[in-house]
This record gives structure tokens, C-alpha cells and sequence, in this order.
């Protein structure tokens, strides 16, 4: 697999946009890793999704923070 993920900062007039991305993307063709990817790709993305929403809260606090000071 191949996975490639960032974050974006965007200001805006009263906060900042957080924004993430993630994207992964199997070198193999084979059935078998079809199958895998079929079962358990949408329970990976549900996983994925919540750790990456938690990353975002931990950064909005952490600038909320270091802005206040």
C-alpha cells in the first residue's frame, strides 16, 4: 500500500479551517488483496476517520493555546 495524508491550515476572518486528507492506494492486483480491500476497507476509513478527527482537535487546541498567550 501506499498511503499519502497532510494537513491544510486555511485562515479565515474569525478561526482557522482545519482540513486533513488521507488517501491509500494497493500496488497489488490480486484477487485476494481485492477481496481484503472489499471486507475490510470500509472498517479501516471508519477508523481512520476517527483518528484523524481527533488529530484535528488536538492541533485546533494546541494553536487556541499558543494563540492566547
Amino acid at each position: 500500500m501506499n498511503y499519502t495524508s497532510g494537513f491544510t491550515l486555511k485562515p479565515d476572518a474569525t478561526d482557522t479551517i482545519r482540513e486533513m486528507y488521507f488517501s491509500g492506494e494497493s500496488e497489488s492486483t490480486s484477487r485476494i488483496s481485492k477481496i481484503f480491500t472489499a471486507v475490510f476497507g470500509r472498517l479501516g476509513a471508519r477508523v481512520t476517520r476517527k483518528f484523524m478527527a481527533k488529530d484535528l482537535e488536538d492541533i485546533a487546541a494546541k494553536a487556541e493555546s499558543l494563540a492566547g498567550k
